[in-house]
Parts: structure tokens; sequence; C-alpha cells
């Protein structure tokens, strides 16, 4: 340092990559120190938030209480049982895996926090959301896939020559409308899903942004 007409300034004699390193360094131990407490936290508050997602997203809604639980053929108690089961089993699926933290070369830092939420396929859903019963009109017993249907069919045809209609009727399994014969019938395209479009891949979507946020919260109360 040196004082001349009475200004002061600095010479900085460590080299910028030195001080990269040396922050980067800092960083990486403040992050590697929180880090596994932050994911023993983050593992307990996410699948809360992805299970009340799923039980609050539109189409479990309609599920509950809607035309769907109709077209679907499940009772009340069936759909509400169903939509709980599904927001359940989704959020189990979540994981948070922590990778310590550390400064490697290229003064980069490593490490950090993963999630993975719902597999592509299906495994934890798998066997779920099968709706069997006697059918008088076929005389057998008949097996109704209704989730697979919800999650992957789109909007192609699931059942030709009959059609969903909808209104009160004591004879029908859902009480809220019955198959007659004539037309066909599909997921109404509102609720219908892909393996790559569907209702849980939408409301976990939706809620990309409060996951974000959750692990900041988490990382600010670290400081």
């Amino acid at each position: 340092m040196a004082n001349t007409s009475g200004k002061i300034w600095f010479e900085i004699i460590t080299p910028i990559k030195e001080i990269e390193r040396k922050i980067n360094k800092s960083v990486a131990r403040f992050f590697d120190r929180n880090i596994k407490s932050i994911g023993k936290r983050l593992n307990v508050e996410i699948p809360l938030l992805i299970n009340i997602a799923i039980q609050s997203c539109s189409e479990m809604t309609e599920l509950k209480s809607g035309s769907l639980r109709g077209e679907l053929g499940l009772t009340s108690a069936q759909a509400e049982r169903a939509v709980n089961a599904i927001g359940d089993l989704v959020a189990r699926s979540s994981q948070v895996t922590i990778q310590p933290v550390s400064l490697g070369g290229g003064n980069r830092i490593n490490g950090g926090i993963s999630i993975h939420i719902q597999p592509d396929n299906f495994r934890n859903l798998r066997g779920y959301g099968v709706l069997e019963y006697y059918s008088k009109r076929y005389k057998r017993n008949v097996s109704i896939p209704w989730l697979d249907w919800l999650l992957k069919a789109g909007d192609r045809i699931l059942v030709a020559k009959y059609y969903y209609s909808e209104g009160s009727s004591i004879n029908s399994r859902s009480g809220l409308g019955k198959m007659k014969r004539g037309g066909s019938f599909r997921v109404s395209p509102e609720n219908s899903g892909t393996e790559t479009n569907n209702f849980i891949t939408r409301a976990l979507k939706d809620k990309e942004d409060d996951i974000i946020s959750l692990i900041f919260t988490e990382f600010h109360k670290a400081k």
C-alpha cells in the first residue's frame, strides 16, 4: 500500500485464480457442513408438499367429487381411498440424495442435492387402481384398469359401442351415471394423460417453484 498525493491505493498481489479458489473453498465448506441436515429436513418436507400437490390437483378433485368418478365407475368411498393412496404412493417415491460437497479440479464445486420424484415407469403404482366387479351384462368378472387409463391412455377409445351417460342412477356402481349402448367411451380430454403428460407430471410441474423455494429456505436457515 502506498500514499501518494493524499490518495490511498491497494495492490492485490494474490492471483485472481487463487482468490477464486479460496472463495469457492469456503462456499464448498459451508454447503458441506449444512447439506446433511438440510437433506434430512427436505426428505420430510418434500413428500408432504408432493402429497398435497397430487391430492389437490384438478383431476383428483374431479375423481373425488366430479364427473370423473362417474366416468371411471368408482363409488365415493373408493374414490376417496384412491386419491389418498395415490398421493401417498407418489410422495413416498420421492428421494433426496446428498452428495458431499468439495472443491475439485478446475476450481469447480462438486456435490450437492439430487431430488428424484416418481419413476417414469410408474412401478410404484403398478397393480393399483384396478376396479374389479361382476358384470351382469357379460356374466363374468371384469377388471377395469382405470388408473392406467387416466395416466396413459390419452384420448384413445377404450370401450367401443358404449358411451357414458351422466345422471343419477341407482343401478350404476358410482351412482352418477352409467354406460349405455352406442357410441364409444374414452377418458375426457381435460383429464386424460399420456406417459409423459398426465395428472402426476402436471401436478409436479406446477410445484417446481415451490420445491426450489423450499430448498433455498432451508439453506437460508443454515446461515
